[in-house]
């Protein structure tokens, strides 16, 4: 599989806001 940079940086990005979210929610 060959993942392009945008969706790698996307995805990345996804994840970082649910961390944030995470982390304001308590968890």
């Amino acid at each position: 599989m060959r993942f392009s940079l945008s969706e790698t940086m996307g995805n990345y990005e996804h994840w970082l806001e649910m961390g944030v979210a995470a982390e304001e929610a308590g968890f």
